[in-house]
């Protein structure tokens, strides 16, 4: 797990504790980063069953997530976040019937 650095805007967007939040800014300004992070700071306030959703729009994209997943939590906070995107999401639901 590596150290993050200090983000004021990451900050507020981890003390937020709105149920659902969306995130929108340019490329480069730690959208995957404070997902990762985000999805940290919820889990010890979760069910022990529950998990977090992290979902994403392209298969780049959730390697990325998934690199960033790695580099930030350990391994069984990993295990709680599922990290996917849209297509094999509904995939997912589609072969559940």
């Amino acid at each position: 797990m590596t150290a993050l650095r200090p983000d004021p805007d990451h900050d507020a967007v981890c003390a937020s504790r709105v149920r659902h939040q969306l995130v929108v800014a340019p490329p480069g300004t730690g959208k995957t980063t404070v997902s990762v992070r985000l999805a940290a700071e919820l889990l010890p306030d979760l069910d022990a069953h529950a998990r977090v959703l992290l979902l994403t729009f392209s298969n780049q994209a959730r390697t990325q997530i998934e690199r960033e997943a790695a580099r930030q939590l350990p391994p069984t906070m990993r295990g709680r976040v599922e990290i996917t995107n849209y297509h094999r999401f509904l995939l997912q639901g589609v072969a559940a019937y």
